[in-house]
């Protein structure tokens, strides 16, 4: 946050007295006539007030009068989720204690809307309260403007307008990319992974586990056997294969054989533990969450780079996403994401600079996996997607993408996909 304030007594027409580059929004009292930075109070008349973004504003109202203006143009925010921050923080003020806020949003600007939706989820738990009694929503409008010095977060409730400027510092530069997905298969049954080897597609539900041939242009099963998954709401598994040897990872239970020349596998009561961006992990027990270490629990992660340096990502189910640098420091947080997150790598692609990850979708019915880049301790869309006919319930990495597994409530259906990522273009 950079603000810069021209202060000038009400007497003087001339010059301003004094210029201050402050690195905090200050706070202004408009009935008393004084700016406070800090502890110590400069109690000048406000005649001017001037900021990189909006220029110089003259006052109005006479010789007593004050400079009406929304306190908004004073400052810069260099990030979003902070110029967010400030705006929700301006808006808390106006909301009586049994008022709720309802948020909608619109784009009036050249950012994508993934950047609006970002923004709407950082206010929304900005703003976020317990629910009174009698409760009474009240409407805020959030809206992304922007004009030729940059971006303009907009919020109105009721009367009144509160007003942020949001210019990113810099643009950081990515490669260009492309997602392709592919369908891989699909069935009735609650679908939680899959894997492919030469010409055999492995699959594994909440019952059993199933090893199909190709042959006449389509799958068809030659073994399987009964896995009996944990009874969650949304169940989790993680199948793996090498060369000839096979591994399931379930909640609280841990299968580990062979899938050729036959299908023969054990399984015992325990979260065994698998290598997921290049930790180990495992399931907790009797729930959906991993966990690494004994740390808390999460729902997944990966480990992009940031200049060339290993971060890494972890998603909880709540749609945070935690940055973590190389030094194991907490370096950021971002809003109004999924909960999954797969590291990628493909033709023309540095390995582990890209992610896959999902969104929190408003449309129930579809979910949308986009590709993003960790640059400067921020989380850079880079403004390729993929959607799908349904929600996505599951994504793990693999070789040149990730595998997706989606459920479609309308049909009933499972699916998996192969999302591929390609930057030669």
């Amino acid at each position: 946050m950079q603000c810069l304030l021209e202060i000038a007594k009400f007497e003087d027409t001339g010059e301003p007295l004094a210029r201050l580059h402050v690195p905090v929004e200050p706070d202004i009292d408009l009935k008393r006539g004084w700016v406070r930075i800090g502890k110590p109070r400069l109690r000048h008349r406000l005649i001017i007030v001037e900021s990189a973004f909006s220029g110089i504003m003259p006052a109005v109202g006479g010789r007593l009068g004050l400079l009406v203006l929304a306190l908004a143009i004073l400052c810069r925010a260099d990030s979003l989720e902070d110029a967010v921050r400030v705006l929700a923080k301006r808006v808390a003020p106006r909301l009586a204690p049994t008022e709720v806020p309802r948020i909608t949003s619109r784009n009036l600007s050249s950012a994508g809307n993934a950047e609006l939706q970002r923004a709407r989820a950082v206010m929304e738990q900005a703003l976020r309260r317990r629910t009174p009694r009698n409760a009474q929503p009240v409407d805020i409008t959030l809206t992304f403007s922007e004009n030729v010095r940059g971006y303009l977060l907009v919020a109105q409730i009721g009367p009144a307008v509160e007003m942020v400027p949001y210019r990113p510092t810099s643009q950081p530069q990515h490669t260009t990319l492309a997602l392709q997905k592919r369908l891989l298969w699909e069935q009735d049954e609650p679908l939680l992974d899959v894997a492919v080897a030469e010409d055999v597609l492995i699959t594994l539900d909440t019952a059993k586990l199933v090893v199909y041939r190709f042959a006449s242009g389509k799958y068809e099963p030659v073994r399987s056997s009964t896995i009996s998954a944990p009874a969650l709401r949304d169940p989790r598994g993680r199948l793996e294969i090498d060369a000839g040897s096979v591994a399931v990872h379930l909640p609280g239970i841990d299968c580990r054989g062979a899938w050729k020349p036959d299908l023969d596998i054990s399984c015992q009561a325990d979260s065994g533990p698998f290598f997921l961006a290049g930790h180990t992990v495992r399931f907790t027990p009797a729930r959906n969450t991993l966990e690494s270490n004994g740390g808390s629990p999460f729902f997944s992660i990966a480990d992009p780079q940031d200049a060339g340096k290993p971060v890494v990502l972890i998603a909880f189910a709540s749609g945070r996403l935690d940055l973590i640098d190389s030094d194991w420091r907490p370096a950021g947080s971002f809003e109004g994401w999924g909960g999954d997150l797969a590291s990628v790598a493909g033709p023309g692609c540095e390995a582990g600079r890209f992610v896959l990850a999902t969104r929190a979708e408003a449309n129930p019915a579809s979910d949308t996996l986009s590709a993003v880049q960790v640059s400067a301790r921020r989380l850079v869309d880079l403004n390729e997607s993929v959607e799908f006919p349904g929600n996505i319930t599951a994504l793990w990495p693999t070789t040149g993408g990730a595998t997706v597994i989606v459920h479609d409530a309308t049909s009933g259906h499972y699916a998996a996909y192969i999302v591929t990522v390609d930057c030669r273009r």
